[in-house]
């Protein structure tokens, strides 16, 4: 019986034993990425979250999906007195669409035809995404 006490002991302190060890090798992980990055992983985490709504947003329509030949998305749009104006669509990490499920923007969910609200940095005829909204 006392055999079967110490086997119990010896496993729980081998448990604890390798619960400390994965704590401090985490602890050490953390310090080195800190070193790294030269700062906190609050400061980082912050740097990197896209803001609501970028100042540099000069463009604001509805209209279609197309894509081209080589796969490319294009968003075709009308203005007055010019009816089917095409811009190649280009997004990057901050750019979000909300089509079957919010966040990220998922080509895949994308078909030709689809209306939507763009908005986003026009320059010459490449539009870099901001926001995209299926209607």
């Amino acid at each position: 019986m006392a055999i079967k006490y110490w086997l119990l002991i010896i496993i729980i302190l081998g448990l604890g034993a390798y619960i400390i060890s994965g704590i401090i090798k985490s602890e050490q992980i953390r310090k080195q990425l800190e070193g790294i990055t030269g700062s906190s992983q609050e400061q980082v985490s912050a740097s990197t979250q896209p803001s609501a709504k970028p100042a540099n947003i000069n463009f604001q329509k509805d209209g279609n999906l197309v894509q081209d030949q080589n796969g490319q998305w294009n968003f075709l749009y009308e203005e007055p007195g010019s009816p089917a104006l095409r811009v190649n669509l280009n997004f990057n990490w901050a750019s979000q669409c909300d089509f079957e499920k919010g966040g990220r923007c998922d080509p895949n969910l994308f078909q030709v035809g689809d209306r939507v609200h763009v908005e986003g940095e026009r320059q010459a005829e490449t539009l870099t995404v901001v926001g995209m909204t299926k209607l």
